[in-house]
C-alpha cells in the first residue's frame, strides 16, 4: 500500500530522538501543545519506517478527524478496528494514533496491544495527563515520551525561507514557532491575527476551559493574560489572587492552582521551580511561568511591545533549552540573588543568565556575579541582546548574543 500525505519539512531534532525506538516494543508517546506539529511527525515516522521496511503494514488514525468515518466511539471499537486491519502474516505491524486522549479508556487499548505483542505503536497527545493515572499504572516502564515543541529559531528560518539576521530574529520573537504560520504571509498582520484568534478559541477556550466546567471565561482570559504579561517573574496562586482582587475579580487560590495545573498539562505554559543554591533543595513558595509559543504570548498581550523585549528574550532562551532536551530550574542564592536558568541533561549542567542590555556598570557586575554563585566547574553563559558582545569572555563566562545562542545551543557541550 502506498501512503500519500502532505509535503513537510523534516524536523531532525525530534526524528533523531524517535529513530532509535522504531521497531521496539516500547510505546512511543509524542506529547506537546496542539498545533506544534505532532501530526506531521507521524508522516515523517511513516516515511522513515517505509524507507527501512517497504513491506511494513501501517494503520494510522487521526482520532479527531477519523472517529466519525470509522467505528471509533469507544475503546473497544478502536481495539477491534485496529486488530481487523492486520493479518497473521504481517511481519511489521505499525500503529499510529493521533490525539489518543479523545477516546475514553484509550489506556486499555494500548495495554491490550502491548500485551498481545508484535505492534510498533506511536501515539500523540496534547495533555500531560496522558502520562499519569491509569496509563502510568498500566504501562509503567513500557513507554517512552518524546516531547514535541514549536519551531526553534533555526527551524523558523527554514520553514519561512529566511536568512539569519536580526530582522529574522525579530520576527521569531514577535510571531513565535507554530509551524502553520509558514502557510501565511508573515507581513499580513490581519492573516496572522486571525490565526492566533483561532488558536486561542480552539486551544485555550475550548480544550483548556472545557475541563473547568462552569468557570468564568472572563476570569480565565484574565489569568492567561496575566501569565503572558508576567513571564519570567516569580508568581504564586496567592499573589495572582490578590492582584485579581485588586482588579475587582474574585477567584479562590485553589481555583487558580487548578487553572495553572491545566495550562501546564496542556503544554501551553511551562512552570519553572526555584532551586535553593545554598541548601540544595527546591522551593515551593513561587515559580516562574514561560509560554510554549511566543506568538501566542504576544497575541494575548495585545501584540509585541518593545518594552517586552527583555522578558520575551528570556522566554526564547527557556524554549531553546527545553527544545534541546534540558530540564530547567531557576537558581535562588543568598539575599535574593538569582540565576535565570540551571539547565540539566543527564550528567550535563550549565548556568545561564539573560540580560537584554547592560545599561550600567553596576548592572553588568551584578548579572555576571550571580553566575559565579555556584562553587562548581559547570559552564556558565550570558545571553544578551547586544550583538557586539557575542563571543566575549568575562570571569570564565562566555557571552552570546541572543541570535547566536539560539542558533548554537544544540551544539553547546
Amino acid at each position: 500500500m502506498k501512503y500519500t500525505h502532505p509535503s513537510y519539512i523534516q524536523r531532525p531534532l525530534y526524528l533523531d530522538r524517535i529513530r532509535p525506538h522504531i521497531g521496539s516494543n516500547l510505546i512511543k508517546v509524542l506529547t506537546g501543545q496542539r498545533r506544534v506539529g505532532k501530526s506531521y511527525m507521524f508522516y515523517q515516522i511513516i516515511d522513515e519506517i517505509l524507507k527501512e521496511d517497504p513491506k511494513a503494514t501501517i494503520v494510522s488514525i487521526n482520532i479527531p478527524r477519523d472517529r466519525f468515518d470509522f467505528p471509533l466511539g469507544s475503546s473497544k471499537d478502536l481495539y477491534t478496528y485496529i486488530s481487523s486491519r492486520f493479518r497473521d502474516t504481517d511481519t511489521h505491524r505499525v500503529v499510529l494514533l493521533d490525539e489518543i486522549q479523545e477516546i475514553n479508556g484509550f489506556e486499555q487499548v494500548l495495554s491490550a496491544l502491548f500485551e498481545k505483542g508484535g505492534y510498533d505503536i506511536y501515539v500523540t497527545g496534547s495533555n500531560s495527563h496522558l502520562l499519569s493515572g491509569d496509563l502510568a499504572t498500566l504501562l509503567s516502564g513500557r513507554y517512552t515520551e518524546i516531547e514535541i515543541h514549536g519551531l526553534s529559531y533555526s527551524e523558523f528560518l527554514l520553514f519561512h525561507s529566511l536568512n539569519d539576521s536580526e530582522e529574522s530574529l525579530g520576527k521569531y520573537l514577535r510571531l513565535g514557532g507554530l509551524p502553520y504560520l509558514s502557510t501565511c504571509s508573515l507581513d499580513d498582520s490581519m492573516q496572522v491575527q486571525a490565526y492566533f484568534n483561532t488558536v486561542e478559541e480552539t486551544i485555550l477556550l475550548n480544550d483548556v476551559l472545557r475541563s473547568h466546567k462552569g468557570s468564568s471565561k472572563v476570569l480565565f482570559r484574565f489569568l492567561v493574560r496575566f501569565l503572558a504579561d508576567n513571564i519570567g517573574s516569580p508568581v504564586s496562586a496567592t499573589s495572582i489572587s490578590k492582584y485579581m482582587k485588586s482588579q475587582h475579580l474574585h477567584i479562590s487560590v485553589p481555583s487558580i492552582l487548578s487553572f495553572l495545573e491545566t495550562l501546564d498539562r496542556a503544554y501551553l505554559v511551562h512552570q519553572t521551580l526555584f532551586y535553593d543554591l545554598e541548601n540544595k533543595r527546591f522551593l515551593d513558595i513561587s515559580a516562574k511561568y514561560y509560554y510554549e509559543d511566543l506568538g501566542l504570548r504576544n497575541y494575548l498581550c495585545g501584540g509585541f511591545k518593545v518594552s517586552d523585549r527583555a522578558k520575551v528574550m528570556e522566554n526564547a532562551v527557556y524554549l531553546s533549552l527545553i527544545q534541546n532536551g534540558y530540564l530547567v530550574t531557576t537558581g535562588r542564592g543568598p539575599m535574593g540573588k538569582e540565576i535565570d536558568f540551571i539547565a540539566s541533561k543527564g550528567e550535563e549542567k550549565m548556568y545561564l543568565q539573560v540580560c537584554e542590555r547592560f545599561e550600567t556598570k553596576e548592572k553588568s557586575e551584578r548579572e555576571f556575579h550571580n553566575l559565579l554563585l555556584p562553587h562548581d566547574a559547570y559552564p556558565r553563559f550570558m545571553v544578551t541582546g547586544d550583538v557586539s558582545m557575542n563571543g566575549m569572555m568575562q570571569d570564565g563566562i562566555k557571552v552570546f548574543s541572543l541570535r547566536h545562542w539560539l542558533k548554537e545551543v544544540q551544539y553547546i557541550q
